[in-house]
């Protein structure tokens, strides 16, 4: 998350893109329980927008896809 979506002008504490800060643990983690985060980021439409944003760019890799997907899967453990 640090690498890809906690930052400036994204999703970090001070610009919190939608209202989504993931710079902490439990903020992503949050959003992860709430299956918004895999629906964005395999562009899924699910009422919220793609990520990464604006529309177009390309999305995650399929690996870190896979990564994260298996994380919330799992319960998003520490």
């Amino acid at each position: 998350m640090d690498s890809k979506c906690a930052l400036s002008g994204c999703h970090d504490a001070t610009t919190p893109g939608g209202g989504f800060n993931l710079s902490g643990y439990h903020d992503c983690k949050d959003l992860a329980i709430t299956s918004i985060l895999v629906c964005t980021i395999t562009h899924d439409t699910c009422g919220y927008k793609a990520m990464p944003y604006p529309i177009g760019s390309p999305k995650l890799s399929d690996s870190l896809i896979s990564i994260i997907s298996c994380w919330v899967t799992n319960g998003a453990p520490l």
